[in-house]
């Protein structure tokens, strides 16, 4: 029988148990991703929510019961799924730019 068992890693070998370093993300590649996600979100929940108030009040004039706490809901649920959106592709149209992530030649605009 082979004994294939490693031994525990040292203080001194390359498999140290220490966390891995990160690389500082600047203050420039910081805002292009915010700004690029803002304008998408902004953008986004105003086509997304003008059907919603139109559906939600002007059938029922203002008058329908509880209408706005329908429309709100559906804002919010509008909110949650396109803010995810929104910072997949801002931070896809960055990624080869933030510093500390993998890229291996693929790109994160895929998938």
């Amino acid at each position: 029988m082979e004994d294939n068992q490693e031994s525990p890693p040292t203080a001194n070998s390359k498999t140290s148990l220490q966390p891995p370093t990160r690389a500082k993300l600047n203050w420039e590649c910081a805002l292009s991703v915010w700004w690029s996600f803002m304008w998408r979100l902004t953008i986004y929940l105003v086509l997304g929510g003008l059907p919603i108030k139109l559906i939600a009040g002007v059938p029922s004039g203002g008058r329908l019961f509880n209408a706005h706490v329908v429309e709100m809901i559906a804002q919010y649920v509008l909110w949650l799924a396109v803010s995810i959106i929104a910072l997949k592709q801002a931070l896809a149209s960055h990624w080869e730019r933030l510093p500390g992530l993998p890229n291996n030649g693929q790109s994160a605009k895929t998938g």
